[in-house]
C-alpha cells in the first residue's frame, strides 16, 4: 500500500488522493472546454464527462464489493454445512440471507464491461436515483453516438453537455470513492485542488462539495434556459418532419392534390415512408397497409412538447425530452430515407430531360 498523507480532516492514501486530483482535473478541463462556448468543445467536453461519470460509478461498485469475497467464502462454508445437514432450517436460513448478498460473477463481470448495469446496479442500491438512471443511460447513448457514429444532432450537444456536468458533478459529491477514513492531521493541498477552495480560506484539501461548487460556478445551469433549448431543439426536428411530408406530398401528388385538395395525399407519404418493400403498391394497398406511425402521432409529439413546459425538474425534464425523442426518430428516420429517395429520382429525371 502507498503512503499514507495527511490532511486536515482524515487519512487519504496517496492512490485515493490521485484518484480526487485526477476526476477534479478532469471535470474542470471539461468545463474549459463547455466556456469556450463551440460545438467542437462541447464534443470533447462530452466524451471527457461520460468517462469521467463510468470511473466514478467503477469505484463506487468496488467500495460495495468490497467484502464481496469474503462472503462468498461465508457462502461456501454454508453451502458445505447444508451438504451435511440438508434438514438445518437455521443453516439454510443463514445460507439464503448470505446468498442475497453475494453479487455473483456474471454480474460482476458486466458491471466491469458495461455502462447501463453499472446505472442498474447504484440504482438498486439507492446511490443513483430513478430520473438520473434514465439521464445516464440517454446520456451515455449520446456519447456513443458522437464518439462512434458522430450522428448526435448539433443542437443537442450544448444543452446536453451542461447536464451531464451537473450529473458528473452530482456523482461526484455523492458517490463513496475510497475504502479508508481514518483521522489524521494537516497538510497542504497541492495546486490543482488548492483551486477549489473559497479565496481566503486555508490551504488544506477542499471537500468535494467544495470542488463541485467551485466547478458549477459560472456556467449557467439554469433550468429555463435549458427547457427553452430543448423544447427548441424538439420543435424545430418536428416542423422539419412537417416539412418533409409535405415536400414529398408535393412531389409525388402535387397534380392530383391540386385536383383534389381533400384527397389522402398525406396519409399516403406517411404510409409510404413506412412501406418496406422494394415494389411501390397501388394507392388503395398502400393506404390500408399496416403501420405503425399515422398523423395522431404526430399530434401526440406535439402535445407531448407542448407538455414540457409543466416540468421543473432538469433531470425528470430530460428524461422526458429523451422519452418523445425516442418516440419518434425511427419515423422521421423513415421519413428522411423516403426524402433522400425522392430527391435523387428526381436528380435523375432532370439528367434524363437534359439529355445526360
Amino acid at each position: 500500500m502507498k503512503d499514507d498523507l495527511i490532511t486536515g480532516s482524515e487519512v487519504l492514501r496517496t492512490d485515493d488522493l490521485e484518484r480526487l486530483e485526477m476526476m477534479a482535473v478532469q471535470l474542470d478541463e471539461a468545463k474549459a472546454f463547455i466556456e469556450r462556448g463551440t460545438v467542437n468543445h462541447a464534443r470533447l467536453a462530452f466524451i471527457l464527462l461520460d468517462n469521467a461519470a463510468e470511473v466514478m460509478m467503477r469505484r463506487n461498485i468496488a467500495v460495495l464489493l468490497m467484502h464481496n469475497r469474503t462472503m462468498e467464502q461465508v457462502l461456501k462454508r454454508w453451502k458445505e454445512i447444508l451438504a451435511q445437514h440438508p434438514d438445518n432450517a437455521e443453516a439454510r436460513r443463514h445460507h439464503d440471507e448470505v446468498e442475497q448478498e453475494v453479487v455473483p460473477k456474471a454480474t460482476r463481470k458486466r458491471l466491469a464491461n458495461y455502462f447501463d448495469p453499472k446505472v442498474d446496479f447504484l440504482q438498486e442500491r439507492g446511490n443513483i436515483q430513478p430520473t438520473e438512471s434514465r439521464a445516464l443511460k440517454k446520456l451515455h447513448s449520446y456519447r456513443n453516438e458522437l464518439y462512434h457514429r458522430d450522428q448526435i444532432r448539433l443542437e443537442t450537444v450544448r444543452s446536453a453537455c451542461l447536464l451531464y456536468f451537473d450529473l458528473a458533478c452530482t456523482l461526484f459529491e455523492r458517490l463513496d470513492q475510497s475504502e479508508v477514513h481514518t483521522m489524521t492531521l494537516h497538510k497542504e493541498a497541492p495546486p490543482a485542488l488548492r483551486k477549489f477552495k473559497p479565496a481566503g480560506e486555508t490551504t488544506d484539501y477542499p471537500t468535494k462539495e467544495d470542488i463541485a461548487r467551485s466547478l458549477r460556478s459560472g456556467l449557467g445551469i439554469d433550468g429555463a434556459g435549458f427547457k427553452k433549448t430543448l423544447v427548441t431543439h424538439l420543435t424545430s426536428r418536428l416542423d422539419d418532419l412537417e416539412q418533409m411530408i409535405s415536400s414529398a406530398e408535393d412531389a409525388l401528388f402535387g397534380e392530383w392534390a391540386e385536383l383534389m385538395p381533400t384527397g389522402p395525399w398525406r396519409q399516403a407519404i406517411i404510409h409510404l415512408a413506412q412501406w418496406e418493400q422494394e415494389d411501390l403498391p397501388p394507392l388503395e394497398q398502400l393506404l390500408n397497409s399496416k403501420i405503425r406511425y399515422d398523423d395522431s402521432d404526430l399530434a401526440r409529439w406535439r402535445q407531448q412538447v407542448s407538455d414540457l413546459q409543466a416540468v421543473a425538474d432538469k433531470l425528470e425534464l430530460f428524461a422526458a425530452f429523451a422519452d418523445i425523442e425516442d418516440s419518434f426518430e425511427p419515423f422521421e428516420a423513415q421519413m428522411t430515407a423516403l426524402d433522400i429517395r425522392i430527391d435523387y429520382e428526381q436528380e435523375l429525371e432532370l439528367d434524363r430531360l437534359r439529355g445526360k
